[in-house]
């Protein structure tokens, strides 16, 4: 018995020796693994910040200058099938949807200048495009039949002069042969056509003393968005100041606000939707300047994407409905009815922006194809089915650095066209219709190439310095754990051990003398 209690000590001391180890080791692992939490999330934020600046030779910069992912461009025309039964007897529009016709774009930034000790820079961005025919379904001369948009234009406008004058064009229309439905290329619709008849409604126009500043070369993207020509001078922030700041537009040719809204509406917010701050949060408002509806907007977290086949998680963002919620029921939107309406009684309804004040007093207006989240006009023509999941823009951003992995930019191009006593094809409209053009999604993916290298050269070093930051806390935490175990452990042995030693023990006559009485 004596044997067995010395052997039992020496075993506690052992145990007490390897728990003391444990413990002190753990203890070290555990403070290493939580100041490494301060010292490697600012190494990471400093090489982000680093990286993503727009400086000289800087990473970012050079994908800012030459983004890596190739852009595409695909238009949908919607073609009227009724056409004289809309004119003759106010029907409503029977429209199919025909393509994509889809080109590549080019982007090519010039004149780069850096001020303000590189806190910002000024440039120019020039856009091209070329026909890919294999991602199309037609070829570019396809032809639809669509409304008249030149002559509307004039018509439209030529109602704010005298009924005289509007009758006379009238007249002239009609002696044209001026239809409110003509049909044209895939081609001439986007790069530009001019009407046969432009010197007889010039000539009427100046007869009548009548300036209207109407470019009767129509194209959707004819005029300042034409093929080569650029954006004018865009001033934006480069973070270097402010990281916050990166990549927001200061000044569009000079100007800090636009002339076409009222108020604070005028304003402009945001980017121009390719770069972005890093450590993006979800709560926050991803504003972008966008200068096909003239105006700013503002994209909210929807969800979390994963890409395939890297594994990168990503930031859904999409413009909410309240970007072009209905004027009469939000005041914030007010400030963007053209012409202005305080109450917003003869404003647009939820959907749609009339954009007519920065397209030459032409009668366009913008909204998301489909009329997506406009259903107040779905019902104006037959064949639209809208659906978040084709017609809605979408922005994934990878939130550590602020770049855009993947990205559709989803729009539609709509005629305002009403009952004009200029253009008499409009006679027998029951109603004033929001009448759909085309839609456009200009839409960029990184190649599966570009993602993997991205994963490897930041998301990766990143998790592994997690793990080692978490692998040392966990590690730590688990031998301290052990180490309490063992404590506990020797604890009760020494106790069993104590008890033993002291209990007496039994003895011998005693039990043979009470035997014997027995």
């Amino acid at each position: 018995m004596l044997c067995s209690s010395v052997l039992d000590r020496m075993a506690s001391r052992k145990l007490i020796i390897v728990d003391v180890i444990l413990a002190v080791l753990g203890v070290i692992l555990l403070v290493v693994g939580l100041a490494l939490f301060p010292v490697f999330d600012k190494k990471i934020k400093e090489s982000i910040e680093k990286s993503v600046r727009l400086e000289n030779s800087s990473e970012g910069f050079e994908t800012w200058k030459e983004p890596p992912a190739p852009i595409y461009i695909s238009f949908y025309f919607f073609n009227v099938s009724n056409a004289e039964d809309v004119v003759k007897n106010g029907s409503k529009p029977i429209l199919k949807e025909f393509g994509p016709f889809t080109y590549r774009e080019y982007r090519k930034k010039t004149d780069i200048d850096f001020y303000e000790n590189g806190d910002k820079l000024r440039y120019r961005e020039q856009k091209y495009y070329t026909f890919d025919r294999k991602s199309s379904d037609h070829d570019e001369n396809f032809e639809i039949c669509t409304l008249n948009i030149p002559v509307l234009t004039v018509a439209t406008s030529v109602r704010f002069y005298g009924y005289g004058i509007q009758m006379v064009l009238a007249d002239v229309l009609d002696w044209l042969g001026e239809s409110l439905f003509q049909c044209h290329s895939v081609k001439e619709l986007l790069w530009g056509y001019t009407p046969k008849s432009v010197e007889e409604i010039n000539n009427f126009l100046k007869n009548h003393s009548i300036d209207l500043k109407i470019n009767f070369t129509f194209g959707i993207y004819s005029g300042p968005t034409a093929n080569g020509t650029d954006t004018g001078d865009i001033d934006i922030y480069t973070g270097v100041g402010d990281i916050n700041k990166l990549g927001l537009v200061d000044t569009w040719n000079g100007n800090s606000s636009l002339p076409f809204w009222h108020g604070y509406c005028n304003k402009i917010n945001g980017s121009d939707g390719t770069i972005w701050h890093p450590f993006v949060d979800t709560s926050e408002r991803m504003y972008i300047f966008n200068t096909d509806v003239c105006r700013s907007i503002y994209l909210t977290y929807s969800k979390s994407v994963t890409t395939s086949p890297s594994g990168i998680t990503t930031y859904r963002f999409t413009p909410p409905s309240s970007v072009m919620a209905d004027p009469r029921t939000c005041p914030d939107n007010r400030c963007f009815c053209s012409p202005y309406d305080v109450n917003g009684t003869f404003c647009l309804r939820a959907g749609v922006l009339n954009v007519s004040m920065c397209r030459q007093d032409a009668p366009i207006v913008m909204s998301q194809p489909h009329f997506f989240e406009a259903p107040d006009y779905v019902d104006g023509v037959v064949g639209l089915s809208p659906n978040a999941a084709v017609h809605q823009t979408i922005l994934d951003v990878e939130p550590f650095t602020g770049v855009t992995l993947n990205a559709s930019k989803r729009i539609q191009v709509n005629m305002y066209v009403q009952k004009l006593d200029s253009y008499r094809d409009t006679q027998h409209l029951n109603n004033s219709i929001v009448f759909p053009i085309s839609w456009v999604d200009e839409h960029a993916a990184i190649p599966d190439d570009q993602a993997k290298k991205f994963y490897r050269e930041v998301i990766l070093p990143m998790k592994i310095a997690d793990g080692v930051k978490y692998g040392l806390v966990a590690l730590g935490s688990l031998l301290i754990l052990c180490a309490v175990v063992i404590l506990i452990v020797v604890l009760v042995k020494r106790r069993r051990t104590e008890k033993l030693e002291v209990s007496p023990e039994p003895d011998e006559r005693t039990s043979l003398l009470s035997g014997e009485r027995s």
